[in-house]
């Protein structure tokens, strides 16, 4: 319904927009709060104040089902647009026990809001609950809240969401490794900067050196060169060699020769391929090329010779 306002609105029928808002605003559900807050947002928009009255004295804190943070930020930030603080509490103590906490900027947000309506008791119960639910492997949303985290004074819950993001840490990501290592720097948690790195140095990703040159380049091009210089002198020990797997440090075989006048490649038993055309496929039953040796190449005859001499009969 919210969209509809909003399209009469930009297509200046004002008159309309207010009849459906007049006819919508008295019947409309109030389940979702991000539905809420879009329908407030457009009445307000439009000028339709009294609407807007309208629609928060039927108390749509009352039935707003907050499943996840998201759309209770968005509920709570109309509200509070709105001046009505008291409802604004009412929600966010409300379901402070119970919201989901699926984005980390978002829930920052939240707790902003908690720190706002509430006590430091209700700050620090809803920041212990979340850090060990959110999702951690975004860092750049995780960094919204280990700042929200940091200026409401809740070091335990800093540390612990710091463990979980070092805990899932990888170094074939290297941009979320420096934006963590960032993080942890800005919020004086030195002891995870100690840990994040003796995790990735030991990661068996960084045993692929192309991994480790990648992430080494990026540290130095940050100017991480303390973090670089560490990770640096851990050499790529375990990098598997695709030529012996068992054996990862020596090599077993020497590479292919060059293809040279080879253009079809070599048999199994290491003879140059013969060539062959889509028109062999129609002549099953003419004469088949001369047979191709069988063991190792001991001759150094030109296989294309015996290919034009197939040809020519």
């Amino acid at each position: 319904m919210a969209l509809l306002l909003y399209e009469l609105r930009r297509i200046g029928m004002a008159s309309t927009c207010r009849r459906l808002a007049e006819r919508t605003v008295p019947r409309v559900a109030l389940e979702d709060p991000d539905g809420v807050s879009w329908l407030l947002d457009e009445l307000r928009q439009a000028g339709f104040q009294d609407l807007v009255e309208a629609v928060l004295a039927r108390d749509p804190v009352a039935e707003a089902v907050l499943d996840t943070v998201r759309p209770a930020m968005m509920l709570l930030w109309s509200l509070e647009y709105l001046g009505r603080m008291d409802l604004v509490r009412r929600l966010a103590l409300r379901d402070l026990p119970y919201v989901v906490p699926d984005d980390a900027e978002y829930t920052a947000s939240f707790l902003d809001v908690v720190a706002r309506v509430g006590d430091a008791q209700d700050v620090m119960r809803f920041a212990e609950r979340v850090v060990e639910e959110v999702e951690v492997s975004h860092v750049p949303r995780l960094g919204f809240l280990a700042r929200s985290l940091w200026d409401h004074h809740a070091p335990g819950p800093l540390a612990r969401l710091a463990d979980r993001a070092v805990a899932g840490a990888t170094p074939r990501t290297s941009s979320s490794f420096l934006d963590l290592l960032r993080m942890l720097r800005a919020y004086e948690l030195d002891a995870h900067v100690d840990a994040l790195i003796e995790r990735i140095a030991e990661h068996p990703q960084l045993a692929d050196p192309v991994t480790h040159t990648n992430l080494l380049r990026e540290l130095r091009a940050a100017a991480e060169t303390e973090a670089a210089d560490r990770l640096e002198a851990i050499a790529p020990r375990n990098a598997l060699s695709p030529t012996n797997p068992t054996n990862p440090t020596t090599e077993t075989t020497t590479p292919p020769a060059p293809r040279g006048h080879r253009p079809y490649g070599l048999e199994t038993n290491g003879v140059p391929a013969l060539p062959w055309t889509w028109r062999d496929l129609d002549r099953p039953h003419a004469a088949p090329p001369q047979p191709r040796h069988t063991g190792a190449a001991t001759t150094d005859a030109d296989p294309w010779d015996s290919w034009h001499r197939y040809a020519d009969n």
